[in-house]
This record gives structure tokens, C-alpha cells and sequence, in this order.
């Protein structure tokens, strides 16, 4: 009986062993699902969390030079990691200024048309929102409240 793979999509025949199989034995496609399961398991359980903290701190702990030596090593990384940085630290503020104004209107909700700021700080809540749903950050339902509410233009 053949199945199709979760990851790569090809058919594959599971093991007698193992009837529930999903992914085939290709490398890549059981480096995904070991990964998928790790992160599941990450995000839900609070003891494999700390667990794996403990690990990689005791990596560390004994490993203390690793990253210094491997940026030593390898300086085109750097760079790299620099460049990429930048986008990272922009979402970062982006996020933050959005957090920061949803939590203003929230707390000192002010009436349509009261203030004459208003419409600025409407526009620019909305176009923030929208930037974070088409980066994929804040989903679409978040989009969706606030336009039911008033709290942006369509």
C-alpha cells in the first residue's frame, strides 16, 4: 500500500512496523518531521522547554569561546548576519510602535471625528497593521477587528 509523503510529496510504502507512518525515510524528509515535532513539542510542553535551555546552557558552559572563534573564522558570516540584522531590528520597532498604539486606543479610546489627530493616527495604525499581515505578523482577523471597529479605513 502506498502512501504519499507530508514533506517531499512523493509515494512511499511504510514500514510493516510502523503502520501510522506518514513521512518517507528520505534524510530531508525526516530532518522536517523531527523538527515539526521538536517545535510542537517546544511551544507546548514547559518541561521539554527548560530541558533543552539546560542543555544548550550547559553546551555553552562548556564550550565558552565557540562563537567567538567561529566569527574569527568565518567573517563573511558576519557581515551577512549584519546586513540581515538591519531588517530584523526595522520589524522589531515596527511591532513595537504597533503594540504600543493598538494599547492607546484601547486604553484612551477617543470618538470618530473628536480629535484631529484622529485620522493620522488611524491611517497609521491601519498602514502598520496592514504591513505586519502582509509580512505575515499580525493575521488577518487582527486586521478584520479593527476595520469592524472603526479603527481603520477599509
Amino acid at each position: 500500500m502506498l502512501r504519499t509523503c507530508r514533506c517531499c510529496g512523493e509515494p512511499f510504502t511504510p514500514s510493516p512496523y510502523r503502520f501510522q507512518q506518514k513521512v518517507c525515510s528520505k534524510t530531508d524528509c525526516q530532518r522536517q518531521r523531527k523538527s515539526r515535532y521538536h517545535r510542537k513539542r517546544y511551544r507546548k510542553d514547559s518541561a521539554y522547554r527548560e530541558d533543552c535551555r539546560r542543555s544548550r546552557k550547559k553546551w555553552r558552559d562548556r564550550n565558552p569561546s565557540y562563537h567567538r572563534e567561529y566569527r574569527k573564522a568565518h567573517p563573511q558570516q558576519v557581515r551577512n548576519n549584519r546586513e540581515k540584522q538591519k531588517p530584523r531590528d526595522q520589524l522589531r520597532r515596527i511591532r513595537k510602535q504597533a503594540i504600543q498604539q493598538k494599547a492607546a486606543f484601547h486604553l484612551h479610546p477617543i470618538p470618530m471625528g473628536h480629535s484631529p489627530a484622529w485620522k493620522e493616527d488611524q491611517a497609521l495604525l491601519s498602514s502598520t497593521f496592514s504591513e505586519l499581515a502582509l509580512m505575515g505578523l499580525v493575521s488577518n482577523k487582527a486586521r478584520v477587528h479593527l476595520d469592524k471597529n472603526n479603527l481603520a479605513p477599509p
